[in-house]
């Protein structure tokens, strides 16, 4: 990617755009289920599936290594290491705030 750059191909900038957009959106799914932000829509089901592929990320690593061959096992390693400490991180949110997460949907929908 960083050769690329260099080259002056928009590519990784593209892939970077939408890799940033994702994580900010998740970001924000995080805030809403703390309670820091307004309520997103879904807020359980978008945590749910925000931690399930985290982990399948983490643990799936091996299985997609052969689509890009340049990656170091280093980086495979460690970037695995990095989306399942965050995998287990929103479930753990998400497991401590799950019935609270429920009563506030169970009241909106009351109103």
């Amino acid at each position: 990617m960083a050769q690329m750059a260099e080259a002056g191909y928009s590519y990784p900038t593209k892939v970077t755009g939408i890799i940033v957009s994702v994580l900010l959106v998740w970001s924000a799914y995080a805030f809403s289920g703390a309670g820091h932000i307004l309520r997103l829509p879904l807020l359980r089901t978008g945590l749910t599936l925000i931690s399930l592929v985290l982990l399948a990320r983490a643990l799936g690593f091996y299985f997609i290594m052969p689509a890009f061959p340049d990656n170091s096992l280093t980086f495979w390693l460690v970037s695995s290491a990095l989306c399942f400490t965050l995998g287990l991180t929103y479930l753990l949110g998400l497991s401590q705030s799950w019935s609270r997460l429920s009563s506030r949907a169970k009241q909106s929908s009351e109103r």
